[in-house]
């Protein structure tokens, strides 16, 4: 073998000694990124869960406060907090409810016998007769809907975000 064949082979030797160590220093890399990476994801989620129980629990003191002030709305700049009217829940027996039509001769249900719901609770808003004088039917009232806004303004950085939460 010759001395340039020598020298040459040398060089490759060379170059792969520090192609494979640049290989592996890269891949070390990686691998301490990857591992910071997950601890950054662990103590990031841990924030977020903090931050959503801060939003919860200043949405709650919202509620209350909206609550002791006797309004159904209340505004400020940055936006409002508010109460929204929900309809009673109506719950049906309808098989309770069907027997009771048929006894007392009401056309509330369908030959089928499908009870039909919106004209018994027509007949019963219009005093026809009273909730009480249905058998199998439960009217509870339900919890005003409480909700919030927060205007971002147009060229917020932040506008958009509340979407993501």
């Amino acid at each position: 073998m010759s001395k340039s064949e020598i020298r040459a082979k040398k060089e490759v030797k060379k170059l792969l000694e520090e192609s494979l160590k640049f290989i592996k220093d890269c891949s070390l890399d990686i691998e301490l990124l990857n591992r910071k990476n997950e601890k950054l994801c662990a103590e990031n989620n841990i924030m977020i869960k903090e931050l959503k129980e801060n939003i919860e629990q200043s949405e709650l003191i919202l509620k209350e406060e909206l609550k002791k002030s006797g309004e159904k709305k209340l505004e400020c700049k940055l936006g409002y907090c508010s109460f929204r009217t929900m309809p009673d829940k109506w719950i049906y027996d309808d098989i309770k409810i069907i027997r009771w039509c048929k006894e007392n001769d009401h056309p509330y249900f369908h030959t089928v016998e499908i009870l039909e719901k919106n004209t018994l609770k027509e007949s019963i808003k219009n005093k026809n007769f009273e909730i009480k004088d249905v058998p199998g039917l439960t009217v509870t009232p339900q919890e005003p809907k409480f909700n919030y806004k927060i205007k971002w303004g147009r060229d917020d950085k932040f506008k958009g975000i509340k979407e993501r939460i």
